[in-house]
């Protein structure tokens, strides 16, 4: 697996449309299940719920219309996993495994990088509008992915420097003191 990451205060970081740009536009090749979501385009369309689970919600959506919803609207995403599968995976096989997650997801900031659901060739993380996180296991997808964003950092050597702490536990006391604001 390889793994980027892409942090800082850019502009675009959580914006899909110039993140499918760097990684030469392979998530048209793709089925793409979106999950932990926050932001970005209507889904509203696509978005499955489990009625017992409101945090059970996903979309799945083929790379042409994701690729063209991403297009339409400059809405940028809060939070968000975008698991890429190849065509021949179908949304039930997918479903045999447990949702992939972004928010208070220790997973990341562990080595080695590793895309959450194993049948998926490629994730791509919106991270609380702070940073996009992309895992691959095509290499020169990453490769490209550096190069359109040379401000990017392998994210093993991230974790590694211990530039990110896991900052979940932080974020909910905060979250608990200021509820009410």
């Amino acid at each position: 697996m390889y793994g980027r990451i892409l942090t800082g205060g850019g502009r675009f970081y959580t914006f899909l449309g110039p993140l499918f740009q760097a990684v030469g536009e392979r998530q048209k090749q793709y089925n793409w299940l979106i999950t932990d979501f926050e932001g970005g385009f209507p889904l509203e369309e696509h978005v499955r719920l489990n009625r017992r689970n409101l945090r059970e919600r996903y979309a799945w959506i083929d790379g042409g219309t994701l690729t063209g919803l991403a297009g339409q609207a400059d809405a940028q995403w809060s939070w968000g996993v975008f698991s890429g599968f190849d065509r021949s995976v179908t949304l039930e096989e997918a479903l045999e495994y447990d949702l992939p997650w972004a928010d208070g997801n220790p997973g990341f900031w562990e080595n080695p990088v590793s895309i959450q659901h194993p049948l998926a060739q490629m994730e791509i993380v919106a991270w609380d509008n702070a940073c996009a996180i992309l895992i691959s296991r095509d290499q020169e997808a990453v490769r490209e992915f550096a190069a359109a964003f040379p401000d990017s950092m392998d994210l093993e050597r991230y974790n590694e420097a211990e530039a990110a702490p896991d900052q979940s536990a932080s974020y909910e006391a905060w979250l608990r003191r200021n509820k009410d604001r």
